[in-house]
């Protein structure tokens, strides 16, 4: 994920690359819980809770909301943290 992420920030697809992350932690939460790709953010509040401690559940909600846009794109501050975070949440997920 984290290859294609530099791939997308190197080419200026800054957007794109956040949506394939958060694709790919949408595929992952189906074949842990087998929610639906298409479940709403409030969807997978549900499911996490329970299953996780309260700030990652947060955490996932974030994740899976849109992410900031400022008027010139996503910046590269918010970029990189949000990879990050990305990149925790899906370790956290494939761990469990």
């Amino acid at each position: 994920v984290h290859a294609v992420a530099a791939w997308y920030e190197r080419l200026g697809y800054r957007r794109e690359a956040l949506a394939q992350q958060q694709l790919f932690l949408r595929q992952l939460l189906y074949q842990r819980w087998g929610l639906s790709p298409s479940a709403s953010v409030l969807q997978a509040a549900e499911a996490a809770r329970g299953r996780m401690p309260e700030a990652q559940a947060a955490q996932l909600m974030r994740l899976l909301a849109e992410p900031p846009v400022e008027s010139g794109g996503v910046s590269t501050t918010a970029f990189v943290q949000r990879t990050r975070e990305m990149g925790e949440m899906i370790a956290y997920l494939e761990k469990e």
